[in-house]
């Protein structure tokens, strides 16, 4: 639930930046409320998403969902994606899928965006 976390919380709260690894159930309305992609426009930072190419949930069709959303109300974003990799792809202690190379650009990247993002 990580990523669907981030995203409600980039909805929710005045975060500064916001990254998305995996971020299923972002389309699926979970109690009462609706699903946390109708609260993409009261985003207020740029968002970083990674996502495994061969995941179900978020499938690849999600994700052009998600950044059509996110761009269709401004919301600065760059979506990373990966070949090979489902979701979860950083669970190390699950070797079935954990994917060694992508977990470690993934990382790269992530750390680079907030660098970019949060250091003036």
């Amino acid at each position: 639930m990580g990523g669907r976390v981030a995203w409600l919380g980039a909805c929710h709260l005045p975060f500064a930046a916001c990254a998305v690894f995996y971020g299923g159930r972002i389309k699926l309305a979970m109690g009462d409320g609706p699903p946390p992609i109708e609260f993409a426009g009261q985003i207020r930072c740029p968002v970083a998403g990674y996502f495994g190419s061969d995941d179900a949930n978020p499938s690849p069709a999600d994700v052009d969902d998600y950044s059509a959303t996110l761009s269709a109300n401004n919301v600065s974003h760059v979506f990373h994606r990966y070949e090979g990799a489902g979701h979860a792809f950083q669970n190390f202690p699950s070797p079935e899928r954990c994917r060694e190379t992508q977990s470690e650009d993934a990382w790269q990247r992530v750390l680079d965006f907030l660098d970019r993002t949060l250091m003036p």
